[in-house]
């Protein structure tokens, strides 16, 4: 380890809550708690509003959150995109790290967050009720660690920022493929002259079975995207209640603020013939004979679609769902089969491509991870670096 380590809380490297002046119904960019892409470093507040409370940022801050479970899920942002001087908002369940100058690079303070270490420390800090549990700023605050000096940090950032690097670049070709297909769906609904009932393409919540004993593919709803259509993360456990589904098939979120928030994923990602599972919270939509398959996630994403499904959810404030039978009832605009066609010929190759990057991601992202702790603890030294 270089000399150059010491044990240092982290206030000493960044400011925790910094003082942010941004007056009370001044507009301004924003940024939610489900904004956040779980392991995705790079944020830009999706929208603007007005501030009413909440956390405030500015470019190069880092967004902690921490409330269970999104600490545990490793929910962080490094904050971009926001114009010189400007000043964010959002969440109250965030923290906001700004780092000292001359004390911290303001990427090694988002891994910092992303080190197990720091996360097993956040979980254990945790107070409260089941369920909703936090960590206070002061316990953010009195981390303490050995930790590098200014360069060191700087190079430790350098060879993990190169990896997500890459990762945002393959996002961005990604989210533009996606918006060719959506473009696509748009235009060709645009000319339908008569709608049919969803159910007349798209079968809702097809049987499906785990055949075989032992963990199965797994899907949590945290791990759902509510942008582009990888999730973040699948995992194996032994099967319970829950929805099943194969590849081709798209899984909606039917439980209030899930589907406003968009959280939607095109399943691509299980092996031919596996069977995975997930939240019986979730509606799987499967196209029917002579539909793409791609078609129940392109509706599934369709903002007319969503506001339907957030005006037929049933049931108490807080906990509303949107029924299966409602979706089968969405009135669908018919397609001709030439339509149908050139929308397979479109989205088929798009989404073979966006499959291929979404799994490089996938590889980049666990090389990352397994460098993180060795890096942050000194464990593994950057080449000309003692």
């Amino acid at each position: 380890m270089s000399v150059s380590w010491r044990r240092r809380r982290l206030d000493e490297i960044a400011a925790v809550n910094p003082a942010r002046q941004l007056r009370r119904g001044e507009l301004g960019p924003h940024m939610d708690l489900a904004d956040v892409q779980r392991w995705w470093r790079s944020h830009t507040p999706p929208r603007r509003q007005r501030f009413s409370g909440g956390a405030r940022f500015k470019n190069g801050d880092v967004l902690l959150a921490r409330i269970s479970p999104s600490l545990e899920n490793g929910k962080a942002a490094w904050v971009r995109g926001l114009a010189e001087g400007e000043i964010g908002h959002g969440s109250t369940e965030f923290i906001v790290l700004a780092p000292r100058e001359r004390e911290a690079d303001e990427r090694f303070l988002y891994y910092l967050t992303r080190w197990p270490d720091f996360r097993g420390y956040a979980v254990r800090a945790m107070t409260g009720t089941s369920g909703r549990q936090r960590i206070s700023p002061e316990s953010v605050a009195g981390f303490t660690v050995p930790l590098p000096g200014l360069d060191d940090q700087t190079a430790i950032a350098d060879v993990l920022g190169a990896i997500d690097d890459k990762i945002e670049a393959s996002v961005r070709a990604a989210t533009s493929a996606e918006r060719l297909v959506h473009g696509l769906w748009q235009e060709a609904v645009g000319t339908a002259i008569s709608t049919v009932p969803l159910d007349n393409l798209i079968e809702v919540n097809p049987p499906r079975r785990i055949a075989t004993s032992g963990p199965a593919p797994y899907l949590p709803m945290s791990d759902m995207p509510t942008q582009g259509y990888h999730p973040a993360a699948v995992e194996r456990r032994e099967p319970g209640s829950g929805a099943r589904f194969r590849n081709g098939d798209t899984l909606m979120a039917r439980i209030t603020p899930c589907l406003e928030n968009g959280k939607v994923a095109y399943v691509d990602f299980l092996a031919e013939d596996e069977v995975g599972w997930g939240s019986t919270e979730y509606i799987v939509l499967k196209s029917r004979a002579g539909v793409p398959a791609q078609v129940p996630y392109l509706v599934a994403r369709w903002p007319e679609f969503v506001a339907y499904a957030t005006r037929n959810m049933t049931g108490t404030s807080g906990r509303q769902r949107c029924p299966a039978a409602a979706v089968e009832a969405f009135p669908v605009p018919q397609l001709p089969p030439s339509a149908l066609q050139r929308i397979s010929e479109i989205t088929t190759p798009t989404f073979d491509l966006m499959r291929s990057l979404y799994l490089e991601n996938d590889r980049l992202g666990q090389l990352r991870d397994s460098l993180i702790p060795e890096l942050m603890s000194g464990a593994r030294t950057v080449a000309g670096r003692s």
